[in-house]
């Protein structure tokens, strides 16, 4: 999860695919891990500040591990550590309120169609018919 503003409003970290160019995934949260697995996560962390980590457990409770008690502070900035351990879920604080509301939305994988679409799909296709219209041009002349 994400802080941003001086309000400290919460929403999912924007997650992208690779760096350069920097392309969304489809998804911002969600990811599944089992005991000693991993998972590398990319994010834009000049517009908004990982804040909180939170981890649906099997029975549906949602668990929070705080990454920065106070993310407003020194707005904006990555994070301390890059790695993070789970603990026992019994050992985490509920998740709540404005983190929870923010966990349980989803706004990740409109983003990213309409990015592959307007950066990617579009410009082949003008791509296609510019070559179509000078291929079609040659034969003319």
């Amino acid at each position: 999860m994400g802080t941003f503003g001086r309000a400290g409003s919460k929403r999912r970290l924007p997650i992208y695919m690779w760096p350069v160019p920097a392309v969304q995934a489809g998804r911002t949260g969600n990811f599944p891990l089992g005991p000693g697995e991993s998972k590398r996560i990319l994010y834009d962390w000049d517009d908004i500040n990982f804040s909180e980590i939170v981890v649906a457990a099997e029975d549906g409770r949602q668990v929070q591990i705080v990454v920065d008690a106070t993310p407003t502070k020194r707005q904006y900035h990555r994070p301390e550590k890059s790695q993070f351990v789970i603990p026992a879920l019994d050992e985490l604080e509920r998740a709540e309120g404005p983190v929870l509301a923010a966990a349980e939305r989803q706004h990740g994988v409109w983003t990213f169609r309409a990015v592959m679409v307007i950066g990617v799909v579009l410009p082949l296709l003008l791509w296609g018919l510019v070559r179509a219209y000078r291929r079609e041009k040659r034969t003319r002349a």
